[in-house]
């Protein structure tokens, strides 16, 4: 037996199939960078449960992803659409730090679609302000590091919020959400 590794792979869509489901969302193409997409209801359901908490919380953001192929010679633009949250229920934290528990990894894939991934994770840093920090850009690196992977920290005192993209935590092109 010969040992290979392979990468998994993962159901990345077509932008065209979310143009057909969104017509709205048309000019999504033409947006350098990857554009984030937030269903509302998720939005509304992340920020509740970070809300009141004097420590860190977070969890897991589920969605598709959809990639344009408009310049073959250039980088692949990604939409990842990010659809639902799974919330870590069982962690360590403190007012500057998170550690989830491996379970919210099992929960978010048996709560997978067939066309859904993990598509990235979100925290919250309350009373800090929302950026990456060093062990933030760490955890990126590690478990989201797909040059679509999603991570969104939001500081639920003042509403602030940040995303960031890839194994190099950079900006997104751009955020939008949407109604339900």
């Amino acid at each position: 037996m010969q040992w290979r590794e392979l990468s998994p792979r993962l159901p990345v869509h077509d932008q065209a199939e979310l143009i057909a489901r969104h017509p709205d969302l048309q000019d999504l193409p033409s947006a350098p960078g990857t554009t984030v997409i937030l269903k509302s209801s998720l939005r509304q359901r992340v920020l509740e449960h970070l809300a009141g908490s004097d420590v860190e919380q977070g969890g897991l953001l589920l969605g598709e992803v959809f990639e344009s192929g408009l310049d073959p010679a250039g980088p692949p633009t990604f939409t990842v659409l990010l659809k639902r949250c799974i919330p870590a229920t069982h962690y360590a934290a403190s007012a500057v730090s998170l550690q989830m528990g491996t379970e919210v990894w099992s929960l978010a894939r048996e709560a997978l679609d067939p066309a859904e991934m993990i598509a990235g994770w979100y925290h919250s840093h309350p009373g800090l302000g929302a950026f990456f920090s060093r062990r933030d850009r760490q955890t990126q690196r590690a478990f989201f590091n797909q040059a679509w992977s999603v991570g969104w920290v939001v500081d639920p005192s003042d509403a602030s919020e940040a995303w960031f993209i890839g194994g190099e935590a950079k900006a997104p092109g751009r955020s939008i959400t949407l109604p339900d």
